[in-house]
């Protein structure tokens, strides 16, 4: 379940036309949840997630 929802995440936050949609606002309190979780198996996998979104930020206006 928690790969699926990271799946999720990575998808539609790395696609432009989803990031900005109400499906991504919807799902940000979640995210933001998910890095703050007390479990750190979890929290572990959600920074993973993090991560990876960030460096795709980079990459994607590092290529413009």
């Amino acid at each position: 379940c928690v790969y699926f929802v990271n799946i999720l995440f990575v998808f539609v936050f790395r696609d432009e036309t989803l990031v900005s949609t109400e499906l991504a606002s919807k799902l940000e309190p979640a995210f933001l949840s998910g890095l703050r979780c007390i479990q750190p198996q979890i929290r572990s996998r959600f920074m993973e997630v993090r991560h990876c979104l960030l460096l795709c930020q980079y990459d994607c206006h590092a290529t413009r």
